[in-house]
Parts: C-alpha cells; structure tokens; sequence
C-alpha cells in the first residue's frame, strides 16, 4: 500500500487488522522510476494507493492505473465514512487549487474505463460540495 502522508507512514493504527503487505511512503508524487518499474513486469498481485481525496492524489491514481502491469490489481483505499468526512472536514482550499487536476484525472480515468462507482461518486459529491479530504481526516 502507497501511502503519502508521513504522519500515517509513522502510526499505522488505521490499518485493518487483517492488512498483510507492505506499506510504503511516497512525498507527494509517485516518482517516474516507480512507475517505469511497476510496469515492467509483475511485481505484486495488489497494488493499493491510500493518497489525498484530491486533484493531486486523483491524478497519481491514474498515473498507477496507467502504468501498473496489466495483471496487477489497483485499488483506491476508501476512509471509513469517507463521504461524510469530505462535507465534514473537507477542504475548499484545496479543492479550489487542484480542481483541475482532478476533472481531469476523472476524464482520463473515464477514458481508461477505470473510472469505478465509488471514484465517480468522489467526483460527483466534491464538485457537489466544493471540498477535497485529506488523509488526515481518517483519525476524526
């Protein structure tokens, strides 16, 4: 699991107790090399990506869903009550700064036919709302 927030790197109290793998930190960006790398060849059965619920974390998700070896599985990992915590705790700041970055990773995930229920529903209730969650929000 890709996990971009220090903070949650550091205390892994909010990991399922039945999570077996590897947890792993990335500075805001999912660099090029991983990427190349994962594409490659297989590395993993399952590959999970825990970011901010954000223009910038919409986009390093279809960054991986591009790039991940097609027998791979990719997940978005969904907060508890995560649409009540994005009109709760949600921010409009970010939400105004990565907007565009995020419309446009939902077309591109469109495009690609990764576009699941729950990634539009993301998109549907933060445009609704004017709000982006961040990963901080799972210990309110």
């Amino acid at each position: 699991m890709f996990v971009e927030n220090q903070a949650l790197f550091n205390q892994c109290d909010w990991l399922p107790q039945d999570f077996k793998g590897c947890l792993a930190y990335y500075a805001g960006q999912l660099s090029e090399v991983l990427l190349q790398w994962l594409s490659e060849q297989k590395r993993t059965n399952e590959v999970i990506l825990f970011p901010d619920y954000d223009g910038i974390g919409l986009t390093n998700y279809a960054r991986l869903a591009n790039s991940l070896h097609a027998d791979s599985k990719l997940q978005f990992y969904w907060l508890p009550d995560w649409e009540n915590k994005l009109v709760k705790f949600g921010n409009p700041e970010i939400w105004l700064k990565t907007r565009i970055q995020f419309e446009n990773a939902i077309e591109k995930l469109s495009a690609m036919k990764a576009l699941d229920d729950e990634l539009f529903k993301l998109g549907h209730l933060s445009q609704l709302h004017g709000k982006a969650l961040e990963q901080e929000s799972i210990w309110l």
